[in-house]
């Protein structure tokens, strides 16, 4: 019996994500609302607001303390900073993937609840993340040609 069980607890065990503090996760599900915002800002693109929440978004990075964060964040910060109402929506598309890339990254490993979720489409290549208390059906902000396609990660 001991035999059937092992292989699923360790199934497990690889599957689960780590615990935060009442602090991280709070800290962390506030710069995930905001992140919302900036997701929500690409469906009827208007630059000056993407723009606009993406510096909100910052702000929130700066909050977050944890040090087990840290690097992520950082990376993730590189290129949400980039993100402008002057550059290119092609642009602003590649820096939002690349800052919810490192976000996903954070959102797969740690546990900060099911309200969040990472997706990608291949058709453009690029990932974000969706509220799926609000959205449950995909909502691709990259391409607004194709607005459901993709999938969760």
């Amino acid at each position: 019996m001991l035999k059937f069980i092992l292989p699923f607890l360790l199934i497990f065990t690889i599957f689960a994500k780590e615990k935060v503090t009442d602090q991280e996760k709070k800290q962390m599900i506030e710069l995930l609302a905001q992140n919302e915002k900036v997701f929500e800002s690409y469906f009827e693109y208007n630059a000056e607001k993407v723009e606009e929440h993406a510096k909100e978004l910052i702000k929130k990075f700066e909050m977050v303390k944890s040090e087990k964060f840290k690097e992520d964040l950082g990376r993730a910060l590189k290129y949400l900073s980039k993100i402008s109402k002057d550059a290119k929506r092609k642009d602003n598309n590649k820096n939002y993937h690349l800052t919810s890339s490192f976000l996903i990254k954070l959102i797969n490993k740690y546990d900060f609840g099911p309200k969040y979720q990472a997706y990608y489409c291949p058709m453009v290549r690029k990932k974000w993340i969706q509220n799926v208390d609000v959205k449950s059906r995909v909502h691709n902000p990259y391409d607004p040609s194709m607005p459901h396609c993709g999938g969760r990660l």
